[in-house]
C-alpha cells in the first residue's frame, strides 16, 4: 500500500521519536556529534519529510544555543523557498557558523538571491550549496566572498570538536597543527605541550574538546548515537529543574485558591449568653410518685 505524502508527514510529526528529538533540540540536550554541536539532520528525520517537518526543526533551532554546524542537505520534498527564508532567520541569530544546504533542488533562484543578500548578517564562515542553482549567475562567488569576510572577522568562536567534525563545505575549517593528533585521552605532558605551543587559549579549547568527546559515542551504525552517562545526567538535571519549577507553580496556585477571607460567625440565639452555654429545660409528661402525688420531672441538658 502506497501512503500519501500527507500521511508520511503526519506520521513523522505525531511520532514519539520526533517529539522527543524536537524537545531535546529545544533544551540543548540533543546528543549529536561533537558534544551536541554538529547536527546532521538526516540522521533524525527521513529525507522525504514535508515542509511542516522542516519548519518544526527550524523553530526548535531558534531556541537552541548549542548547535554550531548544521547539515540540512538533500530534503527535496521539504526544503522549499519558505524553508530557505526560515533558515536565514535562524542563521541571523549568529550561533551557527557552518551550514551545508546542498541538494535541495526545489528552491528558486529568487530565494537564493534573498539568502545571498542576507548572508552578511550571519556568522556563517563555512558553507556549501549545490551549484546548479547558480548557473549563469555570480551568486556563488558573492556568497563565497561574504563568508570569507566573515571568516576573517571571526564573528563567533569555533569549537575545536566542531572543526574536526566539519567537512563537505566549499572550504573546510583547518585544524590547528597542535591539534591534528589529538585524542580524547591526553596525559599531563601533552597538555603542557599544548600550553607551550598554543597558550592558554589552546588549553581551553583542548579541555572543551575532551569534554565534548565524552558526551556521546557511536552506536553500531553511523546513524546511531548513544547518550553517555554524562549526557544523560545533564538531561536529568534539566528535567528535575523543570519539574521543580512546575511543582512550585502548582503550590503557589493552591495557596491562592485556599487563601480566603475569614468568615465572621454570628452568635446563634439561645446558643450562648455571656460566654456561658445555656441549659435547656425540657418538661416531660407528668409522673406519679409512690405517694400518689402528681409531680413534674425536669430534665436538664
Amino acid at each position: 500500500m502506497i501512503r500519501s505524502k500527507r500521511q508520511i508527514s503526519s506520521a513523522v510529526l505525531e511520532s514519539s521519536a520526533f517529539k522527543d528529538f524536537i524537545a531535546r533540540l529545544r533544551d540543548n540536550t540533543l546528543a549529536c556529534d561533537a558534544g551536541g554541536k554538529v547536527l546532521r539532520l538526516k540522521r533524525y528525520i527521513p529525507s522525504n519529510a514535508r515542509p511542516c517537518v522542516i519548519d518544526e526543526v527550524l523553530d526548535a533551532l531558534k531556541e537552541n544555543t548549542k548547535i554550531e554546524a548544521l547539515y540540512i542537505q538533500n530534503f527535496e520534498d521539504g526544503f522549499l523557498d519558505e524553508q530557505l527564508d526560515g533558515l536565514l532567520d535562524v542563521l541571523r541569530l549568529k550561533r551557527i557558523w557552518a551550514v551545508n544546504i546542498g541538494e535541495n533542488m526545489r528552491t528558486s533562484l529568487q530565494a537564493w538571491r534573498r539568502f545571498a543578500d542576507g548572508l552578511h548578517e550571519t556568522a556563517v564562515a563555512y558553507m556549501y550549496a549545490s551549484e546548479h542553482h547558480f548557473v549563469n549567475t555570480t551568486l556563488k562567488v558573492d556568497m563565497r566572498d561574504t563568508i570569507r569576510e566573515i571568516r576573517k572577522a571571526h564573528v563567533v568562536p569555533h569549537s575545536l570538536s566542531v572543526i574536526k567534525n566539519c567537512k563537505n563545505m566549499w572550504f573546510n575549517p583547518k585544524v590547528p597543527d597542535w591539534a591534528k593528533e589529538l585524542s580524547g585521552n591526553m596525559d599531563d605532558d601533552a597538555i603542557r605541550q599544548v600550553r607551550k605551543v598554543a597558550g592558554e587559549r589552546g588549553v581551553k579549547q583542548l579541555e572543551q574538546y575532551r569534554k565534548d568527546s565524552r558526551c556521546v559515542r557511536r552506536g553500531p551504525s553511523k546513524r546511531t548515537i548513544v547518550q553517555t552517562e554524562e549526557s544523560m545526567m545533564y538531561r536529568t538535571k534539566l528535567l528535575k529543574a523543570k519539574l521543580k519549577r512546575g511543582v512550585k507553580a502548582v503550590e503557589e496556585q493552591d495557596k491562592k485558591l485556599t487563601r480566603k477571607k475569614p468568615v465572621k460567625r454570628r452568635k446563634m440565639a439561645g446558643s450562648t449568653q455571656g460566654g456561658r452555654n445555656l441549659e435547656t429545660e425540657v418538661i416531660t409528661k407528668p409522673a406519679v410518685s409512690s405517694f400518689g402525688r402528681t409531680i413534674k420531672r425536669a430534665d436538664r441538658y
